[in-house]
This record gives C-alpha cells, sequence and structure tokens, in this order.
C-alpha cells in the first residue's frame, strides 16, 4: 500500500540531470624530467579533450611554477592537439602544467618536470681609458683603463694598468 502512495505522489514529474564530465589533459612532450640549457626552444606538445566542449573552444592555458602563465592563447586544434613553443624559461627546475577548462568550469591538468640549466653569459669588457681619439706622447707612462662585467661573478674593482716605457 505505501508503495502505490509513494508512485502516486511522484506524478508524472520527470526531470533528466545532465553530469559533466571535467576534460582531459595530457602532455605527451617532452618527457617528464627532461633538461635543457638556458635559451634553447623547449616545444611543448599536449592533448586536451572533453565530451560536450570543442577541444579548440576549452580554455588552455599552459604555466610554469616559475615563470607563472607561460600562454592562454588559442593553441589547441580542434582534435585536441596543443602546442606551444619557447626559449624563454627561466634557469631552474620548473614544474609546467596543461591545464583545461570547459564551458562548466570543470578543469584537467597535467604536470611534467623540466630542468633549465644556466648558461654562462660572456663577460663584456669596455675601454674607459684612453678616450677615442685621445693621444700620448712616447716618453710618457700612459694609463689603460677597462670595465669588465661578468654576470657569474662579483664585480672586481676597477684598477688602472699602466703600460711601461720603452
Amino acid at each position: 500500500m505505501s508503495l502505490i502512495l509513494l508512485l502516486a505522489a511522484c506524478g508524472n514529474d520527470v526531470s533528466v540531470q545532465h553530469y559533466n564530465e571535467p576534460p582531459t589533459a595530457s602532455i605527451q612532450s617532452p618527457p617528464n624530467g627532461t633538461t635543457k640549457k638556458e635559451g634553447e626552444v623547449i616545444d611543448f606538445i599536449g592533448t586536451v579533450n572533453d565530451d560536450q566542449t570543442p577541444s579548440n573552444e576549452l580554455f588552455v592555458q599552459w604555466s610554469s611554477d616559475i615563470d607563472g602563465v607561460l600562454t592562454n592563447e588559442d593553441l589547441c586544434s580542434v582534435s585536441g592537439a596543443c602546442t606551444y613553443s619557447t626559449g624563454q624559461l627561466t634557469p631552474g627546475n620548473h614544474t609546467v602544467t596543461l591545464a583545461a577548462t570547459d564551458e562548466n568550469g570543470e578543469v584537467a591538468e597535467m604536470s611534467i618536470q623540466i630542468t633549465v640549466e644556466d648558461v654562462p653569459d660572456a663577460p663584456t669588457i669596455e675601454m674607459v681609458h684612453p678616450a677615442q681619439g685621445e693621444t700620448s706622447n712616447e716618453e710618457e707612462d700612459f694609463t689603460f683603463m677597462v670595465k669588465v662585467a661578468d654576470e657569474q661573478d662579483e664585480p672586481a674593482a676597477e684598477a688602472p694598468v699602466r703600460a711601461p716605457k720603452r
């Protein structure tokens, strides 16, 4: 008897709810643990997919835990292939993430580790003295002065170098 009352209370109201699955995101290249030198171009290749939203309409973002958002431009094709290339990552150990967000706000992420090795920069040298066109007499001491800069080493104190008399 109670079953009949329960069914009678439900009436003809039937509702169907749409359940949103989050998209998927995967990184195919470079492999996790890759090491590159500073300034070397890294080609990131990933795939995103969603059952309800076309892949090229997902909000896709590549990011690094060191450099922040790398790009959130439209980088994915209809097939879901997403590419991004850069040679501008800061030296260090990065966690690079590919994130895809569908129109309902569901998010999928995949991360890999990338190491960017610091490459020593060449030192620079600048002639301070003599100035261009400056002359001296043959029998007099002449002072040469240069500025040397090196990003990897502490700056050295400026010291004049005297050319000996001949």
